[in-house]
Formats: C-alpha cells, structure tokens, sequence
C-alpha cells in the first residue's frame, strides 16, 4: 500500500459516500452544514494506518489479493529459501502461494508454504 493511503473500513466509505452525495444534491443551506459535519464525522473515524516497519512479518500477514511479495522459509540445513510469490485462489479453486524461487539450485523448494513475507521495494527512479 502506497504511504499516502490508508486502510478505512466500508462503513466509513459507506457514511462518507452518503453525506457527500448530500452535498452534491442539495443547495440549502442547512442540508449543506448537515451533510458536511456527516462527511467529516465519518471522516473522523477512519482509522490512521500506522507505517509498516520494513523487514519480515507472518506470513499470516501477507495480502491475498493477488500483490507479488517476497516470501522465505526456513529449511534447516538448507538455510533460508527465498522467492517472489502470489497468493491465488477461492471461487472453487485450491488457495495457495504460487512462488518462483530465487535460488537457482533450490528453486521454489518449501516456498509453497512460506513462513515470512515483506513487500517488494519501489522500482528504480528511472534513470537512475
């Protein structure tokens, strides 16, 4: 998620949605203060999303909706196996991480079931 968005919950965007489609349909005066201090009340209650710190979270974090991320997984002797992974499933079809390892020896081994996920860094500026 981009830094200059933050995570609201459908009935804020429902009430916001609401007290703004007053704003837009009406010239009065006192519907119009009404309709503000409804857009601002709901406004208000919206949850900050605090920054996530960088580095390793759950893996029972990880967005499922379709977002590349990162993912690792320990294999004891092996070390750390990492690779980029999609969450893909639901209407009917078998949910899983499909994932390509980074290692090309090791490839996607154990990444099927990772244990830790971040996101993946910006792109470069271009140029750069």
């Amino acid at each position: 998620m981009s830094k200059d968005w933050v995570t609201v919950p459908v009935t804020v965007l429902e009430a916001a949605r609401a007290a703004l489609s007053e704003l837009l349909l009406t010239r009065d005066p006192i519907v119009y203060s009404d309709a503000l201090r409804a857009l601002d009340e709901a406004l208000a209650q919206a949850p900050i999303a605090q920054p996530q710190a960088a580095g390793w979270r759950p893996i029972e974090t990880a967005p499922r909706d379709g977002t590349m991320v990162i993912v690792a997984r320990h294999m004891g002797d092996f070390g750390w196996i990492l690779g980029r992974a999609t969450w893909v499933g639901g209407n009917g079809f078998v949910s899983g991480w499909v994932s390509h390892g980074f290692d090309p020896v090791m490839g996607e081994l154990g990444l099927a079931h990772p244990t830790h996920w971040q996101p993946l860094p910006e792109p470069p500026k271009e140029g750069a």
